[in-house]
């Protein structure tokens, strides 16, 4: 099998494991930043490598904010060519959207945390008003890692925050915090339609933000029955194979925060005694 990895650096710790998994199963893997790569139409779809036709049997898109875009593209000329591309190139876009895939999610009756885009016209004070709550997230609409979020307490705070972003014209919006929560919440790993685990990730000391680039903490969580169905759920509206799926313990239950469509696993690893890419790769090996 001819395994394409596409991502803007092999250095980072899952292309490391790609590596390693592919050298013990005999399978030709290639990491390929899609920014290099040439796309060509004539009677079929091409894609070139240093004028150089690629090929492969499968695609992983390992895509950060700065190559998403060419990656994208990159990943929807092998699917032309039929090529599987796992996840697909149409719920990569959905759920890297952060509004629009809440908006998916409520749709299909998944429970999200109260969340609020302003028109263009829309004054920050009147935005402010919306909540009933004065806790509150804006938060970048395409994001990763925990960057692009600030969370305000008071009034003069929000209007500040709230002004900047309407200036620079960032696409973002508000989100209320929920308190009880203290800033934590569950990400939850799927693959295939099945839960590989799950951990509690708790922000650092002075943070909000759990993400464990941010300095997050983590531990193993035990899921209830809810949580189990509303992670599958969700994986299942965009279609993947596999996803962390966010969760918030709220007072009235879980609710998604973010559906991610190519998580990281070294925290899984740390946790958890998993073989995890022989259970994401094995159907197609």
């Amino acid at each position: 099998m001819k395994l394409l990895i596409l991502s803007s650096t092999d250095q980072a710790d899952s292309t490391k494991d790609f590596k390693t998994w592919a050298r013990k199963h005999k399978v030709n893997l290639q990491v390929l930043d899609p920014r290099t790569l040439s796309l060509q139409i004539k009677k079929s779809p091409q894609i070139l490598f240093h004028r150089k036709t690629i090929e492969a049997d499968l695609v992983l898109p390992r895509l950060g904010l700065l190559s998403f875009e060419s990656g994208l593209r990159v990943a929807h000329h092998f699917e032309a060519q039929g090529v599987t591309v796992m996840n697909s190139t149409a719920s990569l876009r959905q759920c890297s959207l952060k509004f629009e895939a809440l908006q998916t999610l409520a749709s299909h009756g998944i429970p999200v945390p109260e969340s609020y885009w302003p028109s263009e016209q829309e004054s920050s004070q009147a935005t402010w008003d919306q909540f009933e709550t004065k806790d509150l997230i804006q938060k970048l609409n395409h994001s990763s890692q925990g960057f692009g979020l600030g969370r305000t307490q008071n009034k003069e705070d929000f209007l500040a925050w709230r002004d900047f972003q309407r200036t620079t014209k960032a696409s973002s919006f508000v989100q209320a915090f929920a308190s009880e929560t203290k800033g934590q919440d569950v990400r939850v790993f799927v693959c295939h339609g099945e839960i590989l685990g799950a951990m509690l990730r708790t922000p650092g000391a002075g943070s909000f933000r759990s993400n464990l680039h941010q300095g997050g903490k983590m531990s193993k969580a035990k899921l209830s029955v809810k949580e189990i169905e509303v992670a599958l759920q969700s994986t299942q509206i965009f279609g993947l194979q596999y996803a962390g799926i966010d969760l918030l313990r709220t007072r009235r239950g879980p609710k998604v925060l973010e559906v991610n469509p190519s998580p990281g696993w070294q925290g899984l690893k740390r946790l958890y005694d998993l073989d995890i890419l022989s259970r994401l790769l094995n159907p197609y090996v």
